[in-house]
């Protein structure tokens, strides 16, 4: 990846064009640029750019159009900052990487509206594959995080009949229309 551009701008690197444009977006711009050229290596990969923060990408996508945007998913403010980002550039489709693969953390991310997350556990080797499994919209997750998503699925359709019964509604749209007044 080459690029000779001010500090504070995005890093665009001179071999885009090829394969699933990527579009980084790493706080540590040498670890970033560092994951940028391993990612080059492959392809299959075209790394588009490399942003400090979500801003700069919301500002870049629409001219760069990426495939995905790849979050640094220790960034400051999180899955709260992706959520923003998506409300002002709701085509944009994020991945999170480095995600501890707990159930809450899991579904902070996917309420934030990400497509897809990458565990912090997984190994260079099958980074690039996951990256294309979930642009594929697929995704690996854990069986103890997959049980957690499960339960909370339940929870929730427990809530919602306890709800109808305590309202004498038979659907969902009767409590919406309670609740409108």
């Amino acid at each position: 990846m080459e690029a000779n551009v001010a500090p504070d701008q995005a890093v665009v690197p001179s071999r885009a064009g090829r394969g699933i444009r990527i579009l980084l977006v790493w706080g540590v711009r040498f670890t970033g640029e560092c994951l940028a050229e391993l990612l080059e290596r492959d392809p299959s990969v075209s790394v588009i750019g490399l942003c400090a923060d979500l801003s700069e990408a919301v500002a870049l996508s629409a001219s760069m159009q990426p495939d995905i945007v790849l979050l640094d998913g220790r960034m400051p403010e999180g899955a709260a900052a992706a959520r923003r980002a998506l409300d002002e550039a709701p085509g944009m489709r994020i991945v999170v990487s480095s995600v501890r693969e707990t159930e809450d953390d899991v579904v902070a991310w996917a309420e934030a509206g990400v497509i897809g997350y990458i565990p912090r556990t997984t190994p260079l080797a099958d980074f690039v594959r996951l990256m294309m499994d979930i642009h594929s919209g697929e995704q690996v997750c854990s069986g103890r995080v997959a049980a957690g998503l499960l339960r909370r699925i339940a929870t929730t359709k427990s809530h919602v009949h306890n709800l109808l019964g305590k309202l004498n509604a038979k659907r969902r749209t009767e409590i919406a229309d309670y609740l409108r007044g």
